[in-house]
């Protein structure tokens, strides 16, 4: 992010936060979007970040380059068995 401009503080918030919903639901019907839009919004978190945890699985169209960064890293470059340790990892960075 940093090497394209971005503000790297705000790509890893957004890579951090796209998977909250798998914190609390375990059911395997559940939705971890709805859950973790629910949760963004009850912690006052930027709607960027709102945007990438909505927009990673195509429910929505990314609307900033914050989301767009984390649906091509997650969707493209990582194994989903890896994806979330990586989004700890990227957020560490």
């Amino acid at each position: 992010a940093k090497q394209i401009g971005m503000d790297s503080e705000k790509a890893k918030r957004a890579a951090f936060f796209h998977d909250i919903g798998k914190s609390i639901d375990f059911d395997e019907n559940y939705d971890h979007v709805e859950s973790g839009v629910a949760i963004a919004k009850k912690c006052y978190l930027p709607d960027y970040i709102c945007n990438a945890i909505e927009s990673h699985h195509n429910k929505i169209e990314p609307d900033n380059v914050y989301s767009a960064l984390v649906n091509w890293l997650v969707l493209s470059l990582i194994p989903k068995s890896s994806r979330f340790v990586c989004a700890i990892f990227f957020y560490l960075l």
